[in-house]
C-alpha cells in the first residue's frame, strides 16, 4: 500500500499523516502539553469538544490559521469583522457562522469600528467529520443565518454548559450533537447527507472497524456483515480504491500517528492499543507504509518525545 494511498484517512478516518501542529499560530490549546491533558482518556472514534469559549476580540486582533487538527465553528454574537480563503473576504454580523477546517489556511479580523464577539466550539474526532456535510465544498466556509434560526440560543447554552459542568460532561456532549444537528438541517448538503454514495455493506465495514479496531480480524468485519470476507473486500475496492485489509491497516495507523504525537507510550504500548499483536510487526507495518520507523517518524515531528 502506496503512502499516497492514505489520503483514504481524510475520506473517512479525519486526518492525514501530517503534524496536526504545524503553522499553527496563535492557539494555546494546539501545544503538547494543553494535548496531553485530555489524551490519556479520550476517545479518539467519538466526537468530543476540545474548546468551546465566547470571545469578544480588541478591534487590533487578526488570525490567520493554517494546519490546524480540529474543526472550529464560530458564532457572531454582536459586532462584524472579516473572513478571508482564497483571497476572497466576507463581511460578517450578528448570526453569521464560518468553520474553520483542518489544514485549510484562512484568516479572520475585527472591524476595528465595531470588533466582533463570537462563540467558538472547536471539535475532534473521526465523527467531526461529518462537519463536512455542512461544509460542502473546501470554499463555502461561511454561512448566513435567519435570526429566526435559534443558534444563538444553541450556542450560548452549549457554552454555559461547558463553563458549568465541563466540556466532557454528558451534557455538553449531548448538546454538541444537537448542535450539529441543526446546523447540517440549515445549512448542509440534504442530498447528499441521507446518502454518501457508499455502498451499506461498506458503510457499515468502516462503523464497525471504527468501533472495535483494537481485537478485530477481517473474518470478524465479513462476518458483522454477513458476507464473505473475498465479497466485502471487492466491495471495499470498488466504492474506496482500497481492500478490506487496507482500511483496516489505514485506521490503525492514523491512531497511531496521534499516539506517537501526542504521547510517551512506547512502540509495544501503541502496537497494543491500536491492535498489532507486537511492536515489531507494528513497527514493520509502519515503515512499510511511511518508509521511516515509529520512532523516526515521532523525532521527525518533534513535538513529544518517547520514555523509551
Amino acid at each position: 500500500m502506496e503512502s499516497k494511498k492514505l489520503n483514504a484517512i481524510t475520506e473517512f478516518f479525519l486526518e492525514e499523516r501530517k503534524d496536526p501542529f504545524g503553522g499553527t499560530i496563535g492557539r494555546e490549546w494546539s501545544k503538547p502539553d494543553f494535548m496531553l491533558r485530555f489524551i490519556s482518556d479520550r476517545t479518539p472514534n467519538d466526537l468530543y469538544l476540545v474548546n468551546c469559549t465566547l470571545e469578544k476580540t480588541p478591534s487590533y486582533k487578526g488570525e490567520r490559521c493554517g494546519r490546524i487538527w480540529f474543526y472550529s465553528i464560530h458564532y457572531v454574537v454582536s459586532g462584524h469583522g472579516w473572513f478571508e480563503y482564497d483571497g476572497e473576504k466576507s463581511y460578517l454580523g450578528k448570526g453569521d457562522v464560518f468553520i474553520v477546517s483542518p489544514n485549510i489556511e484562512i484568516a479572520y479580523s475585527p472591524d476595528p469600528d465595531n470588533p466582533w464577539e463570537y462563540i467558538n466550539v472547536d471539535i475532534y474526532g473521526n465523527l467531526a467529520t461529518f462537519v463536512n456535510l455542512i461544509i460542502g465544498n473546501p470554499k463555502r466556509l461561511v454561512f448566513h443565518a435567519d435570526r429566526e434560526s435559534g443558534l444563538e440560543e444553541d450556542f450560548f447554552r452549549l457554552v454555559k454548559t461547558v463553563f458549568k459542568k465541563g466540556r466532557k460532561s454528558f451534557q455538553a456532549t449531548g448538546l454538541l450533537f444537537l448542535l450539529l444537528d441543526k446546523l447540517e438541517n440549515l445549512f448542509g448538503r440534504k442530498e447528499e447527507s441521507k446518502n454518501d454514495g457508499l455502498n451499506e455493506y461498506v458503510r457499515y465495514a468502516l462503523d464497525y472497524i471504527r468501533c472495535n479496531y483494537p481485537n478485530l480480524t477481517i473474518k470478524d468485519i465479513a462476518k458483522s456483515c454477513y458476507v464473505s470476507p473475498e465479497y466485502l473486500s471487492r466491495l471495499c475496492k470498488r466504492e474506496t480504491g482500497y481492500t478490506l485489509k487496507e482500511l483496516l491497516t489505514i485506521y490503525r495507523l492514523q491512531l497511531s500517528l496521534d499516539y506517537l504525537r501526542n504521547s510517551f507510550l512506547n512502540e509495544s504500548e501503541i502496537a497494543k492499543l491500536v491492535g498489532y499483536s507486537s511492536g515489531k510487526y507494528f513497527k514493520a507495518v509502519f515503515y512499510s507504509v511511511f518508509g521511516e520507523s515509529p520512532e523516526e517518524y515521532r523525532r521527525e515531528s518533534g513535538i513529544i518525545k518517547s520514555k523509551e
